[in-house]
């Protein structure tokens, strides 16, 4: 994505979440975020927002907001968007709203990994210690990646924190390709 759909994404998504933000709950966190990484992967979809007739696009409105469980504030959204011929904008606004979200509550959202399987207790002391360091209420996906070899990885849009035997021998092998 450009820089100037980047910066039209942010103004979007600040502008939607100035007016509809407060009425948003951590539920519609996981149901925007979800739809973002949907449509990110599947953008073609998007293409059918473009259809000509208005009441078309109300009854995609509605189907969109039903399958995604999303909020009615964000038929407005879509309405405006689809007014605009900007339709392709709307995975990186929801991903957006969805961190303007976080930032409103004061929360993060990492993405852990590990291999292997990290237990219960561990995962809380890796969100213990996320929070403690960034003062900040820590959302998280975990997933098990056999590609990491060993260890585990803690991912934001901020913040990485990698202690894998991959990461080991990557660091190795750059110290050796500088001394030679």
């Amino acid at each position: 994505m450009g820089m100037v759909n980047a910066n039209l994404s942010i103004k979007y998504a600040k502008a939607f979440f100035n007016l509809y933000g407060a009425q948003l709950e951590l539920a519609d966190f996981w149901l925007i975020k979800k739809a973002a990484t949907i449509l990110a992967k599947n953008r073609a979809v998007l293409d059918l927002f473009n259809l000509h007739s208005e009441v078309e696009q109300l009854n995609l409105n509605r189907v969109f907001l039903k399958y995604f469980k999303l909020p009615e504030s964000f038929s407005k959204l879509l309405t405006m968007l689809q007014k605009h011929k900007r339709t392709f904008l709307l995975p990186d606004i929801l991903s957006e709203i969805s961190e303007l979200c976080l930032s409103y509550n004061r929360q993060l959202f990492f993405k852990l990994t590990a291999y292997p399987a990290l237990s219960e207790v561990e995962i809380g002391q890796v969100i213990d210690y996320l929070e403690k360091n960034t003062n900040k209420q820590i959302l998280y996906e975990y997933y098990q990646d056999q590609n990491l070899i060993a260890g585990f990885k803690m991912q934001s849009r901020q913040f990485l924190y990698e202690d894998t035997i991959k990461c080991r021998l990557q660091k190795i092998h750059r110290k050796l390709v500088r001394q030679n």
